[in-house]
């Protein structure tokens, strides 16, 4: 700011610095403050969102898990992308192509490193978007833990044939979410159980 200043033969100016003044360091102040609060509110309601969803997972019926599943693809699933794959965060990205439309999608994803590769939950079923697409492209990329994986050959299990493959607090944790099948996938240098020689 520029202060001129009448007297004398004539205007007299002075430079002054708003950042130095105690009325803008006030505002700075509450402006930052305002910023951290807002933050604060979306990490908070992005934490009751996912509460909101486990209670649901364990108690709702089929009819309530898919209006979750709806909520989850249009709110907070876009939220999620903007931390999912890094390498403090515990959920990971599929990246996947469209079946029909041919673009390229991303999707986050709980995924667990088995032995042979990874296993990810199916919570809302095999009916979604991102399996069909991995499925029909029998590949995908995964980003797990600031980590970039390519992998192939997915195949839909039961629990049954998961839930031996994992640490303890995943097993407890996905039994008592009532989660039945997975998605288990596969490095790519792997050898395909279809392949001749295999």
């Amino acid at each position: 700011m520029v202060i001129i200043r009448r007297g004398g033969p004539g205007p007299r100016r002075q430079s002054w610095s708003t950042s130095s003044h105690p009325i803008f360091q006030r505002h700075d102040a509450a402006r930052d403050g305002h910023s951290l609060r807002t933050m604060l509110g979306v990490v908070g309601g992005v934490l009751g969102v996912l509460a909101a969803f486990s209670i649901a997972l364990r108690l709702g019926g089929e009819r309530t898990r898919d209006v979750v599943k709806v909520i989850n693809k249009w709110v907070l699933n876009p939220a999620m992308l903007t931390v999912a794959g890094r390498r403090h965060w515990y959920a990971s990205v599929v990246h996947h192509t469209g079946r029909h439309s041919g673009r390229p999608y991303q999707t986050p994803v709980v995924a667990v490193p088995v032995e042979d590769g990874f296993v990810i939950p199916l919570p809302y079923g095999e009916n979604v978007d991102w399996l069909k697409n991995v499925l029909a492209a029998r590949r995908a990329t995964l980003v797990t833990r600031g980590v970039t994986h390519e992998l192939v050959w997915p195949e839909v299990v039961d629990a049954s044939v998961v839930l031996p493959l994992l640490d303890d607090e995943h097993r407890r944790a996905w039994r008592r979410y009532g989660i039945e099948r997975f998605v288990r996938l596969s490095p790519r240098q792997k050898v395909s159980p279809f392949e001749p020689g295999a």
